[in-house]
């Protein structure tokens, strides 16, 4: 079970600032997410999962959403290599004075190891969309994935995504996909790094928006005791749009100390 409160200023990941709606204003994000795993035999387990979202924005003429997301994945590890998912989740958000959307996505998946730390992960599936503004299709879903675990401290990842999910920002579905390349390495005993690359094309259907969205962020954290730690922090993201207003690049250099409790 996790709960976790943002309020920013700025978006805090490319996830967050990709189908953004544009302009300079603060946001409040509240993500709750719950999952329980029954384990059958040996080979088969049940995972539900729950979990909701709570956008409240401070832009004036800004509208708040709610979301929650409710399903099951049934998992299959037929041995040490190689293991299968099928799953379905129900997803549904609200947003002030516009009403609701839907999707039902139905999927399937593997993760199979070509080495010990070496693996790669498939989930294909199709989403069935219930829009705001009352119309109904069906996209395809799919998620894939490389990850090499170097040791327990580094790693690298490669990920494909392409979804259809109700916008947290405006009535509309934001059809997208992205790339997102991440590194994770241990330079010191006490100082890490984290580097990670972003590229990925949306667009809001309803509002005939397109979007572009290009991006780099570097993080340095060194571990001041067992439960502060010291960053500094880099992220570069770039905006093209068909709509004019929507582009824009930014650069943002952060500073901290983040303490765990």
């Amino acid at each position: 079970m996790t709960n976790r409160f943002l309020h920013a200023e700025s978006p805090q990941s490319f996830e967050d600032d990709f189908g953004r709606t544009s302009g300079r204003y603060s946001y409040y994000r509240n993500t709750f997410n719950t999952t329980y795993i029954r384990d059958i035999n040996k080979h088969v387990s049940l995972e539900g999962h729950y979990g909701n979202e709570n956008y409240n924005v401070s832009e004036a003429g800004g509208s708040d959403s709610l979301l929650h997301r409710v399903g099951f994945d049934l998992n299959y590890i037929q041995s040490s290599a190689i293991a299968y998912v099928l799953g379905y989740d129900f997803t549904t958000r609200h947003i002030d004075g516009s009403g609701n959307a839907n999707v039902q996505t139905l999927s399937s998946g593997v993760r199979y190891f070509l080495t010990s730390q070496l693996y790669m992960d498939a989930r294909a599936g199709i989403s069935f969309v219930n829009a705001f503004n009352g119309s109904n299709t069906v996209e395809p879903n799919f998620i894939a994935s490389i990850t090499n675990d170097f040791n327990e401290t580094d790693s690298a990842s490669l990920s494909y995504s392409q979804t259809s999910v109700p916008s947290s920002f405006s009535a509309d579905v934001f059809d997208s996909w992205r790339v997102a390349l991440n590194l994770r390495r241990q330079l010191l005993e006490r100082l890490n790094m984290i580097a990670s690359i972003f590229f990925g094309k949306g667009q809001f259907d309803a509002l005939d928006i397109d979007d572009q969205q290009t991006g780099i962020n570097t993080r340095l954290s060194y571990e001041v005791k067992e439960d502060a730690t010291a960053f500094i922090a880099y992220t570069y993201s770039e905006i093209d749009s068909n709509i004019t207003t929507r582009r824009y690049n930014r650069n943002l250099i952060e500073i901290g100390i983040r303490f765990s409790f």
